[in-house]
C-alpha cells in the first residue's frame, strides 16, 4: 500500500498544472486509442523528455520509459540503450532497441547483438536478439547457431529453432539441417515436438539427406513424438 501511494504521489500534477510523464505513459496501454493518442501528444510536448527517460532507466520507472521510447519512435536513443544494456541482463531493453533500429543505426546494433549472443549469460537477452535477427533475415554463422541450439536454457534452444524457421522462410533454401538434427535429439520433449511441427511447415521440399531427421524422430522414446514423426513421413 505504501509503495502504491508513493507511485500515485509521483504521478500527481506539478505546480504548473502539467501531468507527469509517468501518468501519460501509463495511458499508452489498456486505454482507448483516443486516450492513447492524447497521451502521445502530451509526451511529445514534455520538456526534456529524452533526458527524463534516460534518467528513469535506472529507476522503478524503467519499463514505462521503455514503452515511451518505443511509442514515440525515439531512434536517437538506440546508442544510449545499447550502453545501458551492457550492464544488465534485461531482455526488455533489447526488445525496445528492436523497435527503434533503422537504416542509420542498424550496423552497430547488429555487431553488438552477435557479440552478445556469444557472451551474454541471460536467456531473455538471447531470445530477444534471436527473434529480431530472424525477422530481419540476418544470417548467423553455423558455429554461433549451433552453440545456441546447445544452450542450457530451454527458451534459448527454442528461440534458436524459431530463428532457423524464420531464416528458412526468407532464404527459401534447405539449410540449418544441423539445428533441426540437434533439437530433434533434445532432452526436452516439447522442443522435439516443436521441431517436428516446424519441419511440417517448411516452405519447400526438403532434400533427400533430410530424411535422416525422420529416422531420428521415428526412434524417439515418447509415443507422441513417434506419432507426429509418422505424420511427417506421410
Amino acid at each position: 500500500m505504501i509503495a502504491l501511494l508513493f507511485i500515485l504521489a509521483s504521478w500527481t500534477p506539478s505546480a504548473n498544472g502539467a501531468v507527469s510523464w509517468q501518468m501519460q505513459a501509463s495511458k499508452l496501454t489498456g486505454y482507448s486509442e483516443a486516450i492513447r493518442n492524447e497521451a502521445l501528444v502530451a509526451l511529445k510536448k514534455t520538456p526534456q523528455i529524452q533526458d527524463k527517460l534516460k534518467a528513469a532507466l535506472t529507476t522503478s520507472d524503467r519499463y514505462l520509459a521503455l514503452d515511451v521510447m518505443s511509442a514515440l519512435g525515439l531512434h536517437s536513443m538506440v546508442g544510449h540503450l545499447l550502453e545501458v544494456s551492457e550492464k544488465g541482463d534485461d531482455g526488455a531493453i533489447h526488445l525496445t532497441i528492436n523497435t527503434l533500429v533503422s537504416g542509420d543505426n542498424i550496423q552497430p546494433v547488429l555487431e553488438k547483438y552477435v557479440l552478445r549472443l556469444r557472451r551474454s549469460q541471460a536467456p531473455a537477452v538471447k531470445v530477444a536478439i534471436l527473434d529480431y535477427l530472424g525477422r530481419l533475415g540476418h544470417r548467423l554463422g553455423e558455429a554461433d547457431l549451433a552453440a545456441l541450439a546447445r544452450s542450457s536454457s530451454f527458451e534459448v534452444r527454442s528461440a534458436a529453432l524459431y530463428y532457423a524457421r524464420l531464416m528458412l522462410g526468407k532464404l527459401r533454401k534447405a539449410d540449418y539441417y544441423h539445428v533441426f538434427r540437434r533439437t530433434l535429439q533434445d532432452a526436452a520433449t516439447p522442443l522435439r515436438i516443436q521441431t517436428i511441427y516446424t519441419l511440417q511447415e517448411l516452405p519447400f521440399e526438403t532434400p533427400a539427406e533430410w530424411k535422416n531427421l525422420e529416422v531420428l524422430c521415428s526412434k524417439d522414446p515418447v509415443e507422441e513424438v513417434r506419432r507426429l514423426c509418422k505424420e511427417l513421413r506421410g
